[in-house]
């Protein structure tokens, strides 16, 4: 091999077979690359061939030579079927037929309602049309243009004869006139009574008022507000009157003043004899001074002794024979004589 200047050849390279620049006679330098960048198989040092495409067939901007990236999407942003990356075709719709916003192109979303949320009746997803009423006519409180609910109550909760759902009316009773605690407007129960338990004439369930009387104006002891019973006695036995059941007084005595046995407090009856027959003017019934029995009004014969044979002065004659005269003796009782002989002696003329 000839050698000129400097060590080239004539076709200017040297000993080593590359030339001034460094590259040999096949066009690439000692690490393999040729003057345009590129390697014995034809890529540049980033990888892409001399039409810009990687091993893989693909270029820097990650797209083949049909124009598609490695998800299948070209340089449009649109793939073969002509959907871009969120399933969208260049009109908007996807395969479904509805856009970014869920409309298809009749302007409704897959469960059938518009851009303004209506279906094509005209109701939105919570069942109520553009004027706020549903498929019945009521709004989304319940109530119809009357003011209505499917109940029958108005806005106040009352239906339309005025009384809420507890059956109450605005003033708090029901159709029976009682309030929830059961009392009428007069602050009486169902059974009459009030909250004291008594009726409307002030009488409890026993049939007694506040004072303890009943309708008749007795206690429960059977005595009225003067102490008398229903028969028109009193604790004691006596009416009004002051007479007892058999018609007399404390003393015993009856309206016409005689006892039960018919005699006054002088012990005369009505005819006006005492018991023994005799009146106040000493003479019995019979007309005389003295009874059938022979004694007069002090009980007294006409020898002067009573019926036991005492004398006034509760003495008692003893006829003895001794030397012919009549000799009076006391004899000692254990009762006093005299005592017995008052009733007689001293007793009512």
């Amino acid at each position: 091999m000839i050698i000129f200047g400097f060590g080239y050849d004539k076709d200017g390279f040297n000993k080593h077979g590359f030339d001034r620049e460094g590259y040999g006679r096949s066009g690439f330098n000692a690490d393999g690359w040729d003057r345009d960048g590129y390697d014995r198989v034809g890529y540049d040092r980033k990888g892409y061939d001399r039409d810009g495409y990687d091993k893989k067939g693909y270029d820097k901007h990650g797209f083949n030579r049909d124009g598609y990236d490695k998800n299948g999407y070209g340089r449009d942003g649109y793939n073969k079927r002509g959907y871009d990356k969120k399933g969208f075709g260049k009109d908007g719709y996807n395969a479904a037929g509805y856009d970014e916003r869920g409309f298809n192109r009749q302007g409704f979303d897959s469960e059938g309602y518009d851009k303004k949320g209506f279906n094509k009746k005209g109701f939105d997803r919570d069942g109520y049309d553009k004027n706020g009423l549903d498929s019945q006519g009521y709004d989304r409180d319940g109530y119809n243009t009357d003011g209505w609910d499917r109940d029958g109550y108005d806005r106040d909760g009352y239906d339309r004869d005025g009384y809420d759902r507890n059956g109450f009316d605005r003033n708090g009773f029901d159709k029976e006139g009682y309030d929830e605690a059961g009392f009428d407007a007069e602050g009486y129960r169902k059974s009459g009574l009030d909250r004291f338990g008594y009726d409307r004439e002030g009488f409890d369930y026993y049939g007694f008022n506040k004072d303890g009387f009943d309708r008749n104006g007795f206690d429960r002891s059977g005595y009225d507000s003067e102490g008398f019973d229903k028969a028109g006695f009193n604790k004691d036995g006596f009416d009004r009157d002051g007479f007892d059941k058999d018609g007399l007084d404390k003393e015993g005595y009856d309206k016409d003043g005689f006892d039960k046995c018919g005699f006054d407090k002088n012990g005369f009856n009505k005819d006006g004899f005492n018991a023994r027959g005799f009146g106040a003017d000493g003479l019995h019934r019979n007309g005389t001074q003295y009874d059938e029995n022979g004694f007069n009004s002090a009980g007294l014969n006409e020898l002067g002794l009573d019926e036991d044979g005492f004398n006034c002065d509760g003495l008692k004659p003893l006829e003895i024979e001794d030397k012919g005269q009549l000799i009076h003796e006391t004899v000692d009782e254990e009762i006093n004589p005299r005592s017995r002989a008052e009733s007689w002696c001293h007793g009512p003329l």
